[in-house]
């Protein structure tokens, strides 16, 4: 029996003749939060997988640890034909949760999140955003020993964005270890004690020093005239936060922030306030 929760001895991946890790050793333990980074196709989602036992290597050995609980979080999720609720339901019993057991606690979840008014909805309805709250619900049903999370936030909004890091924290205070691909660096100074870059299927340590926040500005504006449509390159580069008839606010780095505030003063929106924040 290990010590550690998860131990990868040495080794390595390949797919189509491609090596996309090669001899990785590592070591998850309980209160672990590890960040890996690194660009797309680095190999970030394929460890992410290997460590939940959900992919094989092609050498080395890997050993979990007896009775290890794994939540796995994946960046994309399958838009199945059933309702969020069932879909709930039928992963909760898999965990071998009673029914009721689940419905208590996927309720409270479900209200965390901002869901209570989606449960029926059919899962192929849903967005990119709600389909990766219900993989954090589904994985929050019962508190795992590691917690994988594939880009987590890379479709939410700030109100679950929000929800979501305080609930990570608070398993990570319990002892259960959490390993994150992510590209958000706010996220890895909220959640991260170990960042890991995957470079030519290597791991190199390195400091959370490394990784300053980048400056946004929250901007409001108000529609001069009728219900007006953000422009496509405005929504490329800001992430809305609100936006009704009259009404929009949105995020924008600090560095774009110019000339997004210039393309809605001339397609007829009106600035009303700014505010900063660091990420």
């Amino acid at each position: 029996m290990i010590q550690s929760l998860v131990e990868l001895d040495n080794i390595s991946k390949s797919l189509n003749s491609n090596n996309i890790l090669k001899n990785i050793s590592i070591s998850i333990e309980r209160g672990d939060s590890i960040a890996f980074i690194g660009h797309n196709g680095a190999g970030k989602s394929t460890l992410l997988r290997i460590l939940g036992g959900l992919t094989g290597v092609t050498s080395g050995v890997v050993r979990y640890a007896d009775n290890l609980k794994v939540g796995y979080i994946p960046e994309h999720f399958p838009k199945a034909n059933i309702t969020v609720q069932q879909f709930i339901q039928h992963m909760g019993r898999i965990e071998g949760m009673e029914k009721s057991e689940v419905y208590d606690k996927s309720q409270l979840l479900f209200q965390k999140f901002y869901m209570e008014n989606m449960q029926s909805t059919l899962m192929k309805n849903l967005s990119k955003g709600t389909l990766q709250k219900v993989a954090v619900i589904q994985a929050l049903l019962r508190k795992p020993s590691l917690l994988l999370l594939d880009e987590p936030l890379s479709g939410q909004d700030m109100a679950s964005q929000e929800v979501f890091v305080e609930a990570v924290n608070q398993l990570i205070r319990d002892g259960v270890a959490v390993v994150m691909s992510c590209h958000e660096k706010f996220l890895i100074h909220r959640i991260s004690n170990k960042i890991i870059e995957i470079s030519d299927g290597n791991l190199f340590l390195r400091s959370i020093d490394d990784f300053s926040l980048e400056e946004y500005v929250v901007l409001k504006f108000i529609a001069k005239g009728n219900h007006l449509q953000l422009a496509q390159k405005i929504e490329q580069s800001a992430q809305v936060i609100e936006q009704q008839d009259k009404s929009l606010k949105i995020k924008v780095s600090r560095n774009n922030s110019k000339d997004v505030i210039i393309e809605l003063l001339k397609d007829n929106w009106e600035l009303r306030e700014i505010s900063h924040e660091n990420h």
